[in-house]
């Protein structure tokens, strides 16, 4: 498991802080609409690699995704979080 780095993590629950304020949780999030929101954030820095189902990138925000998944919030996610 090669998750995002914490800086990335942090980035974009900023963004999603500015751009989808009624989301209040990570941890509470599917797979899949994680990785919608995830998709969107990279889109909306111009990084298209997310779009391929092989790439690198997204192979480490689905890691993202299940570390935040096995925590009961964000918050202890992030104090745990090694990426």
């Amino acid at each position: 498991m090669n998750p995002v780095r914490k800086a990335a993590v942090i980035d974009f629950l900023e963004w999603l802080r500015r751009n989808k304020s009624h989301i209040r949780s990570l941890v509470s999030l599917d797979r899949e609409a994680f990785m919608t929101l995830v998709t969107e954030y990279e889109l909306s820095k111009g990084v298209t690699a997310i779009n391929s189902r092989s790439s690198n990138l997204r192979a480490k925000w689905e890691s993202t995704h299940f570390i935040f998944a096995n925590y009961a919030s964000d918050g202890e996610a992030l104090a745990n979080y090694r990426g």
